[in-house]
C-alpha cells in the first residue's frame, strides 16, 4: 500500500536549465531536459521524482534537508540506467514531515560504446522543494481534474478555482486527451501545464479515462507515471481517506469494431474486482474514517454503454456490502450529484466536461470528524456540496 502526502510549499515556476537560453521555451532546449521533474508516490519516508531529458543521457537527482548534500541514480542488474530519456528516481528512508530540496543533473550520451563513452555538457535544474507526509496525518485536501481532453488551458483556469496553497495531492480522473498520439503530446498538452501549476512540489495520480486507452501512444503512457506494481489501479490511505482508484477500461465492447480486435478491458476489470475484494479486507480499509472511490466511467447513470454497465455489475455490490462513503467520477461531459439511495449507498459526484461552461473541479477536504466534497465551477460558484460526518 501506498501513502501520499502533503507538499505545501509554494515555489515560483522557474527556467530549466542553468545554462538554457531563457528566451527559448523550456521544452525546446536541446540537449537538456524535456519537462521539470513531477512528483508522484509520495510517502512519510519516500518519494518518486520522475523526469524527461531532450536526449539519452546519464541523469541523476541530488537532494538534502538544509543544504543539498545526497545523491541518488537508479540502476538495474548493476548497470546504472542511462542512455535514455525517461527517469524515474525513487528516494527512500527520508525523514517525517521534512523539508527537502532537490535539483537533476543530466548528462547527454553523444556515444556509448564497449570501450568509450563520450558525454556531452553536463547541465543543472534549478532547486525545488517538496515536504514529506508527517507520520500520522490528520487532514487532507486533495483536487481532482476530468474530461480536459486535450485543452490545455483548461488546468489553469480551474487551478485557480481555489487556493491552492494547502493542496496534498491532485488527482486526474480520466480523458485528458482525446487520443493519445505521442510523447511530444503528452508533454505539451499535460506535463508542461501542470509543471507550471504544481507538479514539481505536489504529487498527483494519473487515473487513465478510457480515452487515454485510444491512439497510438496508448500503450506507452503507464511508462511515464510511477504506477504501484505497474498496475493503473492502485489503493493507498491520505490522512482519514482511503483512496481506492479503478482504471474503467473502454465504454464499448471489447468486439466493438473501434478496436479492431485489441481490447481486453472486460479481464482488466475483472481482475479489478478480485483485488478489490481484498483491498476490502486489508486493516487499513477497515479502520479508515473515510472510503473513497476515483473511477472515470460512472459505475452508474452512464446509459447502457457496456463499460459502465459492466463497472456496476462488478464494484457497485463491494461499495455497498463494504461500505464506500463516496465515489468521484467524470465521462458524462455534465456536472451531477446523486445522493445515497436504496441502489447504492454511497454518494456519487460526476464532474463537468471540457468546454467552456462546463468545466469543473472537485474539492475534497477531509479531517477526522468529517469529510466535505464541493463540486466547482469554472467560474467559482459551487454547484454542490456534500458533507459526511465520521
Amino acid at each position: 500500500m501506498q501513502h501520499v502526502g502533503l507538499l505545501s510549499l509554494s515555489i515560483p515556476h522557474v527556467a530549466l536549465s542553468k545554462t538554457a537560453n531563457k528566451e527559448t521555451p523550456l521544452h525546446a532546449q536541446s540537449p537538456g531536459f524535456t519537462t521539470e521533474p513531477y512528483l508522484q508516490s509520495l510517502t512519510s519516508s519516500s518519494v518518486s521524482i520522475q523526469v524527461l531529458t531532450r536526449t539519452n543521457s546519464y541523469t541523476w537527482v541530488e537532494f538534502g534537508e538544509q543544504k543539498i548534500d545526497q545523491s541518488h541514480f537508479e540502476s538495474r542488474h548493476g548497470l546504472k540506467v542511462a542512455n535514455c530519456r525517461y527517469f524515474n528516481f525513487k528516494l527512500y528512508n527520508l525523514k517525517p514531515d521534512t523539508l527537502y530540496q532537490y535539483r537533476i543533473h543530466t548528462k547527454p550520451i553523444q556515444k556509448l560504446a564497449g570501450y568509450e563513452v563520450l558525454y556531452g555538457e553536463e547541465m543543472v535544474s534549478e532547486t525545488y522543494s517538496f515536504r514529506t507526509l508527517p507520520q500520522q496525518k490528520e487532514s487532507c485536501n486533495i483536487i481532482l481534474f476530468n474530461d480536459i481532453h486535450d485543452r490545455n488551458g483548461s488546468f489553469k483556469t480551474l487551478w485557480q478555482v481555489r487556493n491552492q496553497q494547502t493542496t496534498d495531492l491532485v488527482v486526474f480522473n480520466g480523458d485528458m486527451f482525446n487520443q493519445i498520439k505521442d510523447e511530444n503530446q503528452l508533454v505539451e498538452n499535460f506535463l508542461l501545464p501542470i509543471n507550471e501549476l504544481f507538479s514539481t512540489r505536489t504529487p498527483f495520480v494519473f487515473n487513465r479515462g478510457n480515452h487515454e486507452t485510444r491512439g497510438l501512444f496508448a500503450r506507452e503512457l503507464d511508462k511515464y507515471f510511477d504506477y504501484p506494481n505497474q498496475k493503473t489501479y492502485q489503493a493507498f490511505q491520505l490522512g482519514p481517506i482511503f483512496w481506492i482508484f479503478l482504471d474503467s477500461g473502454e465504454d464499448k465492447f471489447d468486439s466493438s469494431k473501434e478496436y479492431f480486435g485489441l481490447a481486453d478491458f472486460d479481464r482488466l476489470r475483472l481482475e479489478q474486482r478480485d483485488w478489490l475484494l481484498e483491498i476490502v479486507k486489508t486493516p487499513a480499509f477497515k479502520r479508515a474514517k473515510f472510503r473513497a472511490v476515483a473511477i472515470h466511467m460512472p459505475p452508474l447513470y452512464s446509459k447502457d454503454w457496456h463499460g459502465p454497465t459492466h463497472c456496476h455489475e462488478l464494484f457497485v455490490p463491494i461499495f455497498n456490502k463494504h461500505k464506500i462513503d463516496i465515489v468521484y467520477s467524470g465521462h458524462n461531459h455534465k456536472a451531477e450529484f446523486i445522493a445515497p439511495n436504496d441502489d447504492h449507498k454511497f454518494a456519487l459526484f460526476i464532474g463537468g466536461g471540457p468546454k467552456e461552461g462546463q468545466r469543473t473541479i472537485l474539492d475534497v477536504q477531509a479531517n477526522s470528524k468529517s469529510l466535505h466534497s464541493q463540486l466547482i465551477s469554472e467560474n467559482g460558484q459551487v454547484i454542490k456540496s456534500w458533507t459526511i460526518k465520521a
